[in-house]
């Protein structure tokens, strides 16, 4: 089952990228079947690798400034969640 404390702090972070204007998008995709379904897929989208780079340090500068939207929800983020994988594609 899905937890409905990451769905909370979720729902916060699509909050603080709209409200600073951010073009980066997220879905949390849980699984349905498998071998451990507390797993929870974060699927993150941007219009073009390049805006992701740009938002990326713009993000990563924010977070380093306490008290920021972006470090409230960033530390609410790591709270919750384990980061055992990551990777990243391009799509059309």
């Amino acid at each position: 089952m899905l937890n409905r404390k990451i769905l909370g702090v979720v729902e916060e972070f699509r909050g603080v990228m709209k409200s600073q204007g951010y073009k980066y998008t997220v879905e949390i995709a849980p699984p349905f079947t498998g071998p451990d379904l507390s797993v929870v897929y974060w699927v993150g989208r941007e219009p073009s690798f390049a805006t992701f780079g740009q938002e990326y340090d713009r993000w990563d500068a924010a977070i380093a400034k306490p008290g920021t939207p972006e470090a409230k929800v960033n530390e609410k983020l790591n709270a919750c969640s384990t980061n055992v994988s990551r990777s990243g594609s391009r799509t059309r």
